[in-house]
């Protein structure tokens, strides 16, 4: 009875975390619509959308891995080496990212935006696999309070940076980057990760 009680508070959990964030974010659209041009919009639109097709491909579902993994494995050697992993891939995908950066500027991929554009995708990465991450080692409510977090800052910085300074595009992108940035940090912080980064161990088997 315990098992199902304890999937049943997991699944309202997740429910709170991820449809709740969903929900608002869609609200949210009418104010996008009102300060941002179509042509803005649709820019933002297919920064957002390129995002989510890359980080699959350039993350290897590294993440759903570890969620996997670290559910199988308690004890936390193992758990540290697969985090050690998760940031071994995030140090080489990174420098990838970055070596694409002038082949994107130079074919005036988004424009003005491709820097921007290149720095949300590495928090993007990186926030993808932290949060696949807390939730193997079982981190729930935590992973539950970043979707909101994340949220939140979000339409904070959108009001300011979009209502208040009229920034546009780039108002939209900076509220993007600070969420995910903020978010890496707390996820960063509630996995330990200082201690683990001393006790790396990456595991070329495992990986």
């Amino acid at each position: 009875m315990d098992r199902y009680k304890k999937l049943v508070n997991n699944s309202i959990t997740f429910t709170i975390g991820t449809f709740g964030s969903r929900l608002i974010s869609f609200l949210m659209v009418p104010l996008y619509t009102h300060y941002l041009t179509t042509n803005e919009y649709g820019t933002v639109d297919l920064m957002n959308t390129t995002v989510s097709l890359l980080i699959p491909i350039l993350t290897l579902e590294l993440g759903q891995a570890s969620l996997r993994y670290s559910i199988d494995k308690k004890n936390k050697i193992e758990q540290n080496k697969i985090f050690s992993n998760i940031i071994g891939h995030l140090f080489v995908v990174t420098i990838l990212v970055l070596l694409a950066l002038p082949i994107i500027i130079y074919f005036n991929i988004f424009k003005n935006y491709a820097v921007m554009f290149i720095v949300l995708l590495i928090l993007r990465i990186t926030n993808n696999l932290y949060s696949y991450y807390i939730r193997g080692i079982g981190f729930i409510k935590q992973f539950a309070f970043n979707g909101i977090l994340m949220t939140l800052v979000t339409v904070i910085s959108n009001i300011i940076l979009l209502v208040y300074f009229n920034l546009k595009v780039d108002g939209y992108i900076l509220s993007l980057i600070l969420a995910a940035l903020i978010s890496n940090i707390y996820l960063f912080h509630i996995s330990n990760g200082y201690k683990r980064m001393k006790n790396f161990m990456f595991d070329r088997i495992l990986f």
